[in-house]
């Protein structure tokens, strides 16, 4: 299911000085509290080396199992694949392997980036009960 319709393949786009700010993004949240940093637009370009570097591509449907307000959420799960093209999918629910197993299938992940704690989480399943 898309919620989206798909975007049209032209558009006018404003062109924002390399150093505006586009946003922060938390870093880490100790005991005195969450810190970030601040990104800016010239950053976006950066990031077309992300996608490049997980191998997307405009087709691919691309996963980033992380809560999407972290940093490698926000910049490899969001912006990344947005600047090559990518569709992104989000997930809010808890983990759950077979839940992750089902998602990757019904969605048709082509790109998944994860913790390596997840796989081993999912791994626990074994082969057979994944090809259920």
């Amino acid at each position: 299911m898309r919620i989206m319709p798909p975007a049209r393949p032209a558009f006018p786009a404003p062109n924002p000085f390399g150093l505006t700010p586009i946003g922060a993004a938390p870093l880490a949240a100790p005991p005195a509290g969450t810190k970030g940093a601040m990104h800016v637009h010239g950053a976006v370009t950066a990031h077309l080396a992300t996608a490049r570097s997980l191998d997307l591509h405009p087709e691919d449907v691309f996963w980033r199992s992380a809560v999407p307000g972290w940093v490698t959420g926000t910049f490899y799960g969001i912006i990344a694949p947005l600047t090559i093209g990518a569709t992104l999918l989000v997930d809010e629910q808890e983990f759950d392997a077979e839940r992750w197993y089902r998602t990757q299938q019904k969605e048709g992940v082509t790109a998944w980036y994860t913790a390596s704690t997840a796989i081993r989480m999912m791994m626990k399943l074994g082969a057979d009960r994944v090809r259920q």
